[in-house]
């Protein structure tokens, strides 16, 4: 039998810290794989559940496009002036009579206030009916109105 020696001992002693520090690396980088691979499903789900979000947007976007579309041919067909105003009274949407009749095109009146469109003298006369509507009330309104041609 041989004496181990104060230098054998050290060495023996590095070794087993260096294996044990192997050793611990290997467990963290197969701990640190499963994580990414479990990280990896989670992340293609949510990508999959996006894109069916974003597919299913497109398709509502492109729902409402046509549904717009045969709003305004609908009402660009009718012979009465027909508009949206929002709560500042603001002009956002009309149909193409207000350009036959009194030669205001619907992308020009966009954003326009009605009072700046009627004038501040019919718009006296408009405005309790005007909020009235727009506080959800059913108004009848009746006026006459200039044409482009000055009939």
């Amino acid at each position: 039998p041989s004496q181990w020696t104060e230098f054998e001992l050290e060495l023996m002693q590095q070794l087993a810290g260096q294996i044990s520090l192997a050793l611990s690396q290997g467990q963290m980088l197969e701990y640190l794989e499963e994580r990414v691979k479990l990280r990896t499903v989670e992340l293609t789900q949510a990508n999959r559940a996006l894109q069916l979000e974003i597919q299913e947007r497109k398709q509502i976007e492109s729902a409402l496009r046509k549904s717009e579309e045969q709003i305004r041919l609908i009402t660009n067909n009718l012979p009465v002036l027909i508009a949206y105003v929002d709560a500042q009274q603001c002009y956002r949407f009309n149909n193409q009579a207000y350009d036959h009749w009194l030669g205001q095109e619907p992308a020009q009146l966009y954003g326009t206030s009605i009072k700046t469109v009627a004038g501040a003298e019919r718009y006296e006369s408009m405005q309790p009916h005007i909020k009235a509507a727009l506080a959800g009330k059913q108004v009848t309104y009746e006026s006459d109105l200039m044409f482009k041609d000055g009939r």
